[in-house]
């Protein structure tokens, strides 16, 4: 369904075959597993291109499959939106080299790319929901709203299904560049990825700043479900959900639309996707940037002390490891549900050598009575 290439240390992933490329749970499974080992064989500065072959570079969501059973919505919609947000976590440039049709989700995959090159004698960026009967998910607003910063050029976009050609959409600042066939707008994408290189560019630093810049879309992209007054909080992706300034910001908007939002008796659950349900700090953040360990620190106190204002009981459904931050995270709602065949709770800072913070002693003390078990807990990092 998808290649992965690598010219040094530029990767360029290619989603292969003559179809439209509709987003299936195979196809966003294959995308999101190039894209795992990407991360994990980046070296030095890299760059990410991202193509497709034939005339579509995607033609959105696969509507017979997920129309067939009223479950496969929330599931590909999930599915999209840990796709997408590992994209924009990616610790270096991404270039998305447009050769063909982009409508609807696969508009979407392409504008959450940091460039957009677009061959300019076939194709068009469309969303089409508008004219197929389609409601538009809030998140691929915020995004589209964040990617077409013109007010006139986003309600075209949105609210008239405008089919944009290269031409329209470099003279809107949509894109970055246009160019004749896809061989040279592959050229141009190349060469695109080998200028930013050179930039020498630390990557990790590269993802936190691009998390600042749309750390909307990352509010947006958490994965929050409201199921009559029962709101569902869910932490996406396959990563460590490691706690950095966007995700407890994106956490902390959920908790204000959920306090907003909340009518007569609720609940909220809050769950991580993958194995782990956090494992605590951003510590690559916190290495690279040692002030950010009190920054991140102030911001998950505010976040706790939010939680625990919460007008509503709280549920920590634990699918996953939850580790130092992420077992405070989890002791500060008012119920945990753990899964027993995976996972673990852990202190891990004795272990790695960080202090614990007084804070965080005080809240283990108070939702673990043993002095023995909590003991444990803190001074042997007991798993």
């Amino acid at each position: 369904m998808c290649t992965l290439e690598k010219l040094g240390n530029l990767f360029i992933l290619t989603i292969t075959g003559d179809d439209e490329h509709r987003f299936n749970p195979s196809l966003i499974d294959s995308i999101k597993s190039a894209l795992d080992r990407v991360t994990a064989e980046a070296t030095g500065s890299s760059a990410l291109i991202t193509t497709a072959q034939g005339k579509f570079f995607s033609n959105g969501v696969d509507l017979t499959w997920t129309l067939s059973d009223p479950s496969h919505y929330p599931l590909i919609d999930s599915k999209l939106k840990s796709l997408i947000f590992h994209f924009f976590n990616l610790p270096m440039p991404t270039i998305a080299a447009v050769t063909g049709h982009a409508s609807a989700a696969g508009f979407v995959l392409a504008m959450s790319h940091d460039y957009v090159v677009m061959r300019k004698d076939r194709g068009f960026l469309y969303m089409s929901e508008i004219d197929i009967g389609l409601k538009i998910p809030n998140w691929f607003v915020t995004l589209v709203k964040n990617k077409v910063k013109s007010p006139a050029a986003w309600r075209d976009v949105v609210m008239r299904g405008a089919k944009l050609t290269a031409d329209m959409a470099i003279e809107q600042g949509i894109i970055h560049s246009t160019h004749h066939g896809a061989a040279e707008t592959m050229k141009e994408a190349i060469k695109l990825g080998e200028e930013l290189m050179e930039r020498k560019w630390d990557g990790k630093v590269y993802a936190h700043n691009r998390r600042l810049v749309f750390s909307d879309v990352l509010v947006a992209l958490t994965n929050e479900t409201k199921q009559g007054n029962l709101f569902i909080l869910t932490l996406t992706g396959d990563d460590e959900h490691r706690l950095n300034p966007s995700l407890i910001d994106s956490i902390r908007a959920a908790f204000e639309r959920i306090t907003a939002e909340a009518t007569g008796s609720s609940v909220l659950i809050t769950t991580g996707q993958g194995k782990f349900f956090s494992n605590g700090y951003d510590l690559d953040l916190a290495s690279s940037d040692p002030s950010s360990i009190q920054l991140m620190d102030s911001k998950l106190k505010s976040l706790i002390f939010y939680l625990f204002n919460l007008p509503m009981p709280t549920i920590a459904a634990v699918t996953g490891h939850a580790s130092a931050a992420g077992f405070v995270l989890a002791m500060s709602h008012d119920y945990v549900l753990m899964r027993k065949d995976r996972g673990f709770l852990y202190m891990s800072e004795i272990d790695i050598g960080l202090k614990i913070p007084n804070w965080f002693v005080t809240l283990v003390k108070n939702k673990v009575k043993s002095p023995v078990t909590w003991r444990d807990v803190v001074m042997r990092g007991t798993k």
